[in-house]
């Protein structure tokens, strides 16, 4: 069997407790003379989770386990169901200028509105 990606969760992947810790790779120096610090803000970045599920029987285990298995290794479409709608208002086809910048933002464009705090493209 071929594997394509991005991945789709299969439907009996049910989530009962769900943590996302975003990460921005920084380093930082203090000066033993002066107790300066500097900072660098390098551009990776990154989420990263931790999932449970609730019981389910062995096929619907399989077929999750198979899911994340593959996952490890490419990307996958994941929703937040806690938070299904934007909280600002956004319309059109949005378009991120490069997923490699090397800066700390992303450029967005072909969308016309306002994001609030909180809202993910």
């Amino acid at each position: 069997m071929a594997i394509t990606y991005p991945l789709t969760p299969p439907s009996p992947f049910r989530i009962s407790k769900l943590s996302l810790s975003g990460l921005s790779v920084t380093s930082r120096n203090v000066s033993p003379f002066t107790l300066q610090t500097q900072q660098y803000n390098w551009p990776g970045q990154g989420w990263f989770g931790s999932v449970e599920c609730p019981p389910m029987v062995r096929a619907d285990a399989e077929a999750v386990i198979g899911f994340l298995l593959a996952a490890q290794r490419g990307t996958f479409y994941f929703q937040d169901y806690a938070n299904t709608s934007p909280r600002g208002y956004v319309t059109g086809t949005l378009t991120v200028s490069s997923a490699t910048a090397n800066t700390s933002t992303r450029e967005i464009s072909g969308a016309s509105g306002t994001f609030a705090v909180g809202d993910l493209p």
